[in-house]
């Protein structure tokens, strides 16, 4: 039997987002179901599986934000915010933040292929940095032409982002180990107008 345990954790309610919880659930029946080394080999091995079964872009970016929480999950961060918004931080908001008693949040902006999407995620990494000069905002995804990207941002203005990278790649479990480092904790009573809780049941 299938447990629920991807409302347990807090990613989807009763009610949303049905067939692709669906579909993860069929491919993922629990958390803990697929052995784990690496964050870079789970996303590697889930990925692969997710983009056989779901064709919608929309589906495909949401399954890919719960992927990159799942990953923290099974390397016992927790908690952290899904789908965030600040009151103070107009015209953004963050897929997965970890907010820190070190540096405060830490963004993961979670992008299954780039475009023009990256600016997007730089663009937000900037006013978290004007609000939160310590913040540290990375761009995850699964395109392999991350490289054109991380160099563009690297040769153009000051970027808030400060790495772009693939999840199926060492540089992921190095951005978890750092992640790792830090003492995890809720973020403050009232910062968020909008946020949704994730941590293991």
């Amino acid at each position: 039997m299938k447990s629920d345990y991807i409302s347990d954790i807090g990613l989807a309610s009763n009610t949303s987002n049905q067939k692709l919880v669906a579909t993860i659930k069929d491919i993922q029946p629990t958390l803990e179901y697929f052995p784990y080394k690496s964050a870079s080999l789970y996303t590697d091995k889930l990925w692969k599986l997710f983009d056989k079964e779901i064709s919608d872009n929309s589906a495909r970016g949401t399954a890919f934000e719960f992927l990159i929480a799942f990953t923290l999950l099974r390397e016992n961060i927790s908690t952290f915010y899904y789908q965030v918004a600040f009151n103070n931080i107009a015209w953004a908001e963050y897929d997965i933040l970890v907010f820190t008693e070190e540096i405060g949040p830490i963004v993961l902006s979670c992008k299954t292929s780039l475009r023009e999407r990256w600016k997007q995620a730089e663009f937000e990494a900037q006013l978290m940095k004007r609000d939160f000069p310590m913040s540290r905002s990375f761009l995850i995804t699964m395109d392999p032409k991350e490289s054109s990207v991380a160099n563009k941002i690297k040769n153009g203005p000051k970027s808030g982002l400060e790495k772009v990278m693939r999840a199926n790649q060492p540089a992921f479990d190095r951005i978890i180990e750092e992640i790792k480092g830090y003492k995890v904790i809720s973020a403050p009573i009232g910062v968020f107008s909008k946020s949704t809780l994730i941590k293991l049941a």
